[in-house]
């Protein structure tokens, strides 16, 4: 999965965004101050970092449990 990395424009808060790419144009919050944050709709493609992809991750680590019906 790619992600591009962006700054909170609060600047009081500056944190770091990591954002995945298909999520770009969208307004999201800034998990650090939760201010509302509206996304550039494209980026230079150099911006592109590699990343885990985390629901394929966690898809792998859960296991089915059967239901006791009793």
């Amino acid at each position: 999965m790619r992600f591009v990395f962006l700054h909170c424009h609060n600047v009081a808060c500056g944190h770091r965004i990591w954002l995945p790419v298909h999520k770009l144009g969208a307004l999201v919050r800034c998990s650090e101050c939760g201010q509302p944050y509206q996304t550039p709709s494209a980026v230079p493609t150099d911006q592109f970092v590699e990343g885990p992809d985390i629901a394929q991750e966690v898809d792998s680590r859960v296991t089915a449990v059967p239901l006791s019906r009793g």
